[in-house]
């Protein structure tokens, strides 16, 4: 009886670590990036900062309800608006200028196969 329990504890304790870990990239790590709105008189800036590291493949999902921006990097998608900043080098940053915005987010690549995301503050 003693030998049975010891042997499903083992196959219990062999289970659990072969379990896959899940992975969350939270905004609030400093060396990530970040997606800020600074209001103006007629338009918003949006200031995407990928941080300390380069970010690659970078688009700006946008929604609201009377949505205003003219950049040739943006297209409609359905009922949001996807903007393209592409690569991004470390220390810089991508501007658009936009009114209207409600919800705002930024996906984004590390070079470590994940998709990353910050959402407009």
């Amino acid at each position: 009886m003693r030998g049975r329990l010891l042997s499903i504890l083992a196959l219990a304790s062999l289970l659990a670590a072969c379990m896959p870990s899940v992975y969350t990239s939270p905004a609030t790590v400093p060396e990530e990036a970040t997606f800020i709105r600074s209001s103006g008189e007629n338009y918003d800036t949006l200031t995407f900062d990928p941080g300390k590291f380069p970010v690659f493949s970078a688009v700006a999902y946008l929604s609201g309800d009377v949505l205003r921006l003219n950049d040739k990097r943006c297209a409609v998608v359905q009922t949001h608006v996807e903007c393209q900043l592409g690569d991004v080098p470390a220390g810089k940053s991508k501007v658009l200028y936009a009114s209207g915005v409600k919800v705002a987010r930024v996906e984004y690549g590390l070079g470590d196969s994940k998709t990353h995301v910050v959402a407009l503050k």
